[in-house]
């Protein structure tokens, strides 16, 4: 097995990864969240899926998800109805 060089760029690994956020009344809180997620991710190491779970939050956190198109985004891949 080859040891990678320390200094070598990360290359992509062929792995996925599941972010599953549960919440419930995170209105103020969910967006950066869910943000801050999607740029770590972004940088390419692995595959991945954020999963938001609400339980019936009833301060308006699904709201505040469609407001940084997170709900869209996901309706327009088939993963949300």
């Amino acid at each position: 097995m080859a040891v990678p060089k320390k200094n070598a760029p990360f290359s992509k690994i062929s792995a996925k990864i599941s972010l599953v956020i549960p919440c419930y009344n995170e209105e103020q809180r969910i967006p950066q969240m869910v943000i801050g997620l999607q740029e770590f991710v972004r940088k390419g190491i692995v595959d991945y899926e954020i999963i938001v779970v609400d339980d019936g939050s009833v301060d308006g956190t699904a709201a505040a998800l469609q407001a940084i198109e997170f709900i869209g985004s996901q309706q327009e891949a088939g993963k949300l109805s």
